[in-house]
């Protein structure tokens, strides 16, 4: 072999090196897997796994990086010894990554080699991997998308939590006007709730709808709806809230009412408005008389 075979057969194996670390940062698994033989084998002795032909390699891979919120492998020049058709070698490599379940990890590594000369060119016959150095240190850094992905959903969940609050300011000033399809408008149509009176739960915004027009028309003069300690907390479609809440009115009698009681709510994304398709208003009983507690405050 001339000295300018040598040099060529060694750039090209350092080339098929190279080609295999872009083809795993940027999950090419089918050319990752053309890279080997179509018997080449990847080895990993310290976690006793192994892939053997390039369908197992294909789909190996594509499960390992599929593990990762972030991936990072470099590879460093190592050593290439030319036989004719085959050579052997080894390839030093620097990997960082978090796995999505929080763990991360910091390695040094070698590949140990087996390079095959086919009519498409060299291909590895064999990949053994060998850990020399590992860390699982937390890593302080991120993927910039990964970062940009958080934040984006951390808006939509802000948003969507405004958006609720919004419902529910809404629905607080409907009640004090006692406008009752601006009350019915904040409820989903499947709405199911467990009210502080009876009957132990309403089915439907027709049935609620009544119980509605019965406490308008109980108060004469004006009706005061107050909100404290209002939490929300937003999924992709549903959320839910709590807080301590007081209607205060008075009766024909002009006796006054208006203790506060607590009310948890469930809301669903329902053509892209939130609606609250559940809710249940109680208050303390002493278990000692059975009678309700009603003078307690947030």
């Amino acid at each position: 072999m001339s000295n300018l075979e040598s040099i060529v057969d060694r750039f090209e194996i350092e080339a098929l090196r190279g080609e295999f670390t872009d083809a795993a940062m940027m999950h090419d698994y089918n050319r990752l897997a053309s890279l080997f033989t179509q018997d080449g084998a990847v080895r990993v002795p310290h976690i006793n796994a192994q892939a053997v032909g390039q369908e197992q390699i294909r789909a190996g891979t594509e499960v390992q990086q599929g593990l990762w919120d972030y991936f990072v492998q470099t590879t460093h020049p190592g050593t290439i010894q030319l036989l004719g058709d085959t050579a052997v070698g080894r390839a030093y490599i620097s990997e960082l990554g978090r796995l999505r379940d929080g763990r991360c990890e910091l390695n040094y590594a070698i590949y140990h080699d087996r390079y095959q000369r086919t009519e498409d060119g060299w291909k590895f016959a064999e990949r053994v991997y060998e850990v020399r150095y590992l860390d699982h240190t937390p890593l302080a850094g991120s993927a910039p998308q990964a970062a940009e992905e958080t934040m984006a959903v951390e808006d939509n969940k802000k948003n969507d939590e405004a958006a609720i609050k919004r419902v529910i300011e809404g629905g607080v000033e409907a009640i004090r006007a006692k406008d009752l399809d601006g009350v019915m408008s904040m409820y989903a149509p499947e709405l199911v709730s467990f009210d502080i009176v009876p009957p132990l739960q309403y089915v439907g915004t027709d049935a609620y709808r009544k119980q509605w027009e019965k406490v308008f028309s109980s108060f004469p003069g004006p009706i005061n709806y107050e909100i404290a300690d209002l939490s929300i907390t937003a999924g992709d479609n549903v959320a839910f809230a709590h807080s301590f809440n007081r209607l205060s009115a008075a009766l024909p009698t002009g006796q006054k009412i208006g203790n506060w009681l607590r009310w948890t709510a469930c809301f669903r994304k329902i053509g892209g408005k939130w609606l609250l398709a559940h809710m249940q208003a109680s208050v303390p009983v002493d278990l000692e008389t059975g009678r309700a507690v009603l003078d307690l405050k947030p």
